[in-house]
């Protein structure tokens, strides 16, 4: 028997997406607060090494992805079976995604290790490639206990257990600034690594993000060991079908932001150091939407799983992931300069991110309204098309924007930054038409 709680009022609706959000909010600043850390310590090493940690740090993401997205799409199964009181099938869900990302993974830590080539590729400011390269080899080592940490962090998740996650992020984050300062900076009587010793705590944390998690989340785990009968039920084919366009709707939208951060880096180091510390801070308030996406999508999916309607949370979820985003635009649009000295005492680094932060201020409500309404569907089992959307919005015309008006109209950074707006406002509005059309006629 299910136990999911039918919709309630817009109000508890609204409390009980907060109670499944605030630890996935958590977990996830905790994430982008271990990236906020390195590119801190990178500041103080000079404005390359910012430069080159914030490509290195792009490209090693945008190779992550695709794992990230696919463990994203076993939500789905996990949070149906579980809305279902299936707990075997969504083991059986879980087991088989990890046959995927283990797939996945090879060639992710192969592109890592080649990061140079592709980086030649890119045509990336040649003072910056070297400690980029160097930083994303020494990353191939982290791959492995990532992909295995987002696995069981889904699992989890579609069970409405959103606090072991965070835990487990909050102990490497305690990690990651031990090893930054003292490999990174070489505090006291560790020898300075510089931008490797950044690469070596990034590898530190994920090992550390999974045996954590796996000691915090052991018995609940066993609870969902699938058995035979639900492993010969669900083919390998049935997950990837439904997990894999998740990885490609996340990777489309996540390389057009490794593509404006390689843009940045073709403009020069300050361009570079201005957009990595932007696109951070940017992230650290995306990760609000995130949380509340991920929520919206284990509500929801629990709700069709027990045949229960399921509108109600979906809209709650867009308006509250709106208003808060606001809060972020605020204050992008409003200190600007003070933000950015957070990152660096650079002055001409301080406004070339002055002058992009207002833009991201534009963004916000895009993306928060995206990151829900892309929870919702994930959560119904949509998956496909909304990866055909993102490509559109993203490499149609995101994409070919940022090129155009940073070199051929020669706007630079900001040109960069318009781009982003475009491509977010677009893949916004088209999720949320097609949410209101499950809505108004519920898939069978």
């Amino acid at each position: 028997m299910s136990r999911v709680p039918p919709p309630g009022t817009v109000r508890e609706e609204a409390w009980r997406l907060a109670g499944l959000s605030w630890p996935v909010v958590l977990s996830s600043l905790g994430m982008t607060t271990m990236s906020f850390v390195d590119f801190l310590v990178a500041g103080r090493l000079g404005a390359v090494s910012m430069g080159a940690v914030g490509i290195g740090h792009g490209v090693s993401f945008a190779l992550l992805i695709p794992a990230i997205g696919t463990a994203h799409g076993v939500d789905p199964l996990v949070a149906q079976a579980f809305g279902a009181g299936r707990p075997a099938r969504a083991g059986a869900a879980a087991e088989k995604g990890a046959i995927w990302l283990a797939l996945l993974a090879v060639g992710i830590v192969a592109g890592h290790l080649g990061a140079a080539s592709l980086l030649a590729v890119l045509r990336q400011d040649p003072a910056l490639v070297p400690e980029a390269t160097l930083y994303c080899q020494i990353c191939a080592a982290g791959v492995p206990p990532f992909v295995g940490f987002l696995l069981v962090r889904q699992l989890l998740q579609g069970n409405g257990l959103m606090r072991p996650a965070m835990w487990a992020v909050l102990i490497a984050n305690i990690v990651n600034l031990f090893v930054d300062l003292a490999f990174g900076l070489g505090w006291g009587p560790f020898p300075r690594w510089g931008v490797a010793g950044i690469g070596w705590a990034t590898v530190a944390v994920r090992w550390v993000m999974l045996g954590a998690l796996l000691l915090v989340a052991w018995h609940p785990l066993r609870r969902a060991r699938p058995t035979p009968e639900e492993r010969a039920r669900l083919s390998l084919w049935e997950v990837g079908r439904m997990a894999l366009p998740v990885g490609l709707h996340n990777s489309v939208e996540a390389w057009a932001f490794v593509a404006a951060g390689l843009v940045a880096g073709s403009l020069g180091a300050t361009a570079a150091a201005a957009h990595t510390a932007s696109i951070n801070v940017a992230s650290m308030a995306f990760m609000v939407a995130i949380g509340i996406g991920a929520a919206a999508s284990t509500r929801v999916g629990n709700l069709v799983g027990a045949g229960l309607p399921w509108s109600r949370s979906a809209w709650v979820a867009v308006g509250l992931a709106m208003g808060l985003m606001s809060g972020s635009a605020v204050l992008f649009f409003t200190i600007p300069e003070t933000i950015a000295r957070m990152y660096t005492p650079d002055p001409l680094v301080v406004a070339a991110v002055a002058t992009v932060l207002p833009l991201a201020a534009a963004f916000q409500w895009f993306d928060g309204a995206q990151a829900v309404a892309f929870g919702v569907l994930r959560g119904l089992g949509d998956t496909r098309v909304p990866s055909v959307l993102a490509l559109v919005a993203f490499w149609g015309l995101s994409v070919p924007l940022q090129i155009g008006l940073a070199h051929g109209l020669g706007w630079g950074l900001p040109g960069v930054w318009v781009g982003l707006v475009v491509g977010l406002a677009t893949i916004s509005v088209t999720l949320l038409i097609r949410m209101q059309w499950f809505a108004a006629r519920p898939p069978t």
